[in-house]
C-alpha cells in the first residue's frame, strides 16, 4: 500500500529504529538483572523476547514479581548505563545507525519537518547510542524524549511523551499529521494513543523473522510496516522523493 504524505513532523524510536544493534540494548539489560541477582537465564536471547519496548522500570517490577527477587530500580539502571558505556568504549564497531537512517533524517531537516525521539529507555543510554551513531546531531537535546526525564512522562504505550514532544512543536491539535516510526508493539500503541501515524519499521531484525515481525506491528495497530527508510520515503513519503533540488539528495537503491 502506498500513501503520499506530507507530514509536519516525524518521531522516532530508537532501539531497533535509529540505532541497529537492539541486541546490545538487550545485552545490557541482561548484564545488569544478573548483576542485581536475577537468574542466569535471564540472558540476552530470553531479554529480547520479553522485553522489547519496555521501560527498564518495567522490566525491573516484571523480574521482582517474576522471580521474587528485590531489584531495587535505581541499581539495575546504574549497572545498564555502566554496562552500555564499556561496550560503547571497547566495541565501538558494533555501535552503528539502521542504514540510511542518517540520509532520511537529512531529508527531513532539509523539508523543514520537526523530527524527535521518544524511546522508553534510559536518556543517558539513548543519547549514548545516538552519539555513537552521529544521529544525536540532527535533534535538540529538548526533542529526546525518554520516562526518565521528568515525573508524568510515562513509558509508551502512553501517549503522553509523544503528546509531549507535539505540543513542543505546537502541533498538539495536529497530531494527525504527525509520524511515529518504531519497531514494537509499544511503539504501535503509543502512537495510536496519541492518535498519530503508527509506521513499524523491521529493518534491524534478522530475515527469518522480518514476516513474524511485521505481522505482530499490524496487530499492534501499524497502520503501515516497512522494511526500510528507502520503502518508507519511497512508497509512503514520494514527495520527498521527487524534491530535485534538496542540498542532500541521496540514492536509494
Amino acid at each position: 500500500m502506498s500513501r503520499n504524505i506530507e507530514p509536519l513532523a516525524v518521531y522516532f524510536d530508537v532501539d531497533g529504529t535509529l540505532f541497529r544493534p537492539e541486541h546490545l540494548l538487550h545485552e545490557v539489560v541482561s548484564i545488569s538483572l544478573i548483576e542485581n541477582g536475577a537468574p542466569k537465564h535471564y540472558n540476552t536471547e530470553w531479554c529480547i523476547h520479553k522485553f522489547m519496548g519496555k521501560h527498564p522500570e518495567q522490566i525491573c517490577d516484571f523480574v521482582n514479581e517474576e522471580e521474587n527477587t528485590s531489584i531495587n530500580h535505581d541499581s539495575f539502571k546504574a549497572g545498564m548505563v555502566r554496562a552500555f558505556k564499556k561496550i560503547a568504549r571497547t566495541r565501538p564497531e558494533e555501535m552503528i545507525a539502521c542504514d540510511k537512517a542518517a540520509e532520511f533524517l537529512k531529508h527531513l531537516k532539509y523539508r523543514n519537518i520537526p523530527v524527535g525521539v521518544v524511546s522508553n529507555g534510559l536518556q543517558e543510554n539513548v543519547e549514548i547510542a545516538l552519539s555513537a551513531t552521529g544521529l544525536i546531531d540532527f535533534f535538540d537535546k529538548s526533542e529526546i524524549i525518554t520516562p526518565c526525564l521528568g515525573d508524568g512522562l510515562e513509558a509508551k504505550p502512553s501517549p503522553i511523551m509523544l503528546l509531549e514532544l507535539a505540543n513542543m512543536h505546537k502541533l498538539n491539535n495536529r497530531t494527525s499529521e504527525i509520524i511515529y516510526i518504531g519497531n514494537s508493539s509499544a511503539d504501535m500503541g503509543a502512537a495510536k494513543n496519541a492518535n498519530m501515524i503508527a509506521v513499524g519499521y523491521t529493518g534491524a531484525e534478522k530475515k527469518e523473522r522480518a514476516g513474524f515481525h511485521k505481522m505482530s506491528l499490524e496487530a499492534a495497530g501499524a497502520d503501515y510496516v516497512y522494511n526500510s527508510f528507502e520503502e518508507i520515503k519511497n512508497k509512503l513519503l514520494p514527495d520527498l522523493k521527487n524534491s530535485a533540488s534538496c542540498e542532500f539528495s541521496y540514492n536509494l537503491e
